[in-house]
């Protein structure tokens, strides 16, 4: 690994912005999407888990497995999203279309912290921003827990390259990188790789 990059550079940050701009662009009609009747009923629909946020039901999800998955992290995102927004599905779209945004910075910060070199890192965000694979994840509610999960699960990664490029004195980043993959495991199982 080289040394650690300068993350701060205006004109790269003005080339991920316009990344930015682009995946929304390319994501936007989602939110004017419904519902599907793909495991959406399950989730949110008909979820009685998520109708109401209280210490009550936060204990419920996190003692309920749905469609034999335990996924609580994703369950209370849902049960956030519908205390504020009821059944409207523009707005589980968007919070979909957000958490990419936040998951293409941080492959960003990741692959530039990995490989010290910003272009890659610039290349590497384009790439994940906008590819095929990633339209399931975006664009069907359900898959909350993908990009959920995958916003943790990079967070975890930039904070153990941080404990073992600059910090291996401060425990707080392999703290902060365990508590990541925890976070990640409850969004969605197959989080469970992080370890190795």
């Amino acid at each position: 690994m080289t040394n650690k990059p300068t993350l701060l550079d205006p004109p790269h940050l003005l080339v991920l912005f316009l990344i930015l701009i682009l995946a929304f662009s390319a994501f936007a009609p989602a939110l004017q999407n419904n519902f599907v009747n793909w495991d959406d009923p399950f989730y949110v629909v008909n979820n009685s888990l998520i109708h109401q946020l209280s210490w009550h039901s936060v204990r419920q999800i996190f003692s309920t497995y749905i469609l034999g998955n335990y996924q609580p992290l994703t369950i209370l995102h849902f049960a956030v999203d519908h205390h504020f927004f009821g059944l409207d599905p523009s707005y589980y779209h968007l919070t979909n279309i957000l958490l990419h945004l936040a998951n293409i910075v941080l492959v960003y910060i990741f692959i530039c912290l990995l490989s010290g070199r910003q272009l890659i890192a610039i290349l590497t965000s384009l790439f994940f921003a906008l590819h095929p694979m990633r339209v399931e994840s975006v664009v069907w509610v359900t898959e909350r827990k993908d990009v959920l999960f995958a916003f943790f699960y990079l967070l975890g990664l930039i904070q153990y390259l941080r404990y073992l490029t600059v910090h291996r004195e401060s425990k707080k980043y392999i703290v902060s990188t365990f508590l990541c993959f925890v976070l990640s495991l409850f969004a969605k199982p197959s989080a469970i790789s992080f370890p190795l």
